[in-house]
Order: C-alpha cells, then structure tokens, then sequence
C-alpha cells in the first residue's frame, strides 16, 4: 500500500502510539539533515538514507506521516513507503529501481499533513539528487 492510500486509510487512527511518537520527536527548530550515499550508480544500486531534525507538527496524517520515493530522469515514480521516525531521526536502505532511466533522478523525503475539512495533503520535506548511470 503506498503512502497517498496509506495515509488516507490511516488518518482517522488515533492511540497512545501517536502521543509515543509526538513525544519522541525533535523540536522544530532543530537543523534538518537528509543524506544519501552514494549519490550515484546503475540501476539495482543500495542506498543508505538518513534523516535527523525531524518533527511531527500534531496536523501529521497518520501515526507514520513520512515516506519515500525515487523519481528518475524520465519522471517515473518508486514509492518505498512509509517510514518510522523516532527521536526526530530514522536510518533505511533502499535500491534504486532496476528500470531507473540513466540521468538525475531524485530520492524525495514526504511529509503527509492533515488540510482541516480537506482531508490529508502531501508535502516535500526534503529532497537528494541520485545520478543514476549506465549498468
């Protein structure tokens, strides 16, 4: 399930795990940090990315409000998911998509916010060029 049809079925579920993860989140005026490594390599390619100085504001979607994708050169989207932020911080591995077209693509960090009689929007948070290169 990806996280725009996650975070629509999730938004109403609240529980002693949202104040959890409110209360171990950083404050908002910390410096924010998203690293990638590497940045480059062919299709196939395992990337660590970490993220730290995250907050959960109380209008988050969901009780896992952030996610991930890959957008490569020709504008075709990967959505790894949702990820758990705990400490204001979070470490994941992921693998660049086996048909990413060679070029710039993107790794995007997601935030997913609640819009008051609205429902739930998407917003980038954060956002790291991978150049993806011939196999």
């Amino acid at each position: 399930m990806n996280l725009r049809h996650r975070v629509l079925r999730s938004s109403a579920t609240v529980g002693v795990v949202a104040v959890l993860i409110l209360t171990l989140a950083a404050p908002a005026q910390a410096t924010q940090v998203f690293r990638v490594r590497p940045n480059t390599g062919p299709p196939g390619t395992g990337v660590h990315i970490r993220g730290s100085g995250l907050s959960v504001p109380p209008n988050a979607c969901s009780l896992a409000p952030f996610g991930l994708e890959f957008k490569d050169s020709a504008g075709m989207l990967t959505e790894w998911g949702t990820i758990l932020v705990l400490g204001g911080a979070f470490r994941v591995h992921e693998t660049i998509p086996a048909d990413a077209a060679t070029g710039l693509g993107k790794v995007i960090l997601l935030f997913a916010y609640h819009v008051r009689g609205f429902g739930c929007g998407i917003e980038t948070v954060a956002q790291r060029g991978f150049s993806v290169t011939a196999s």
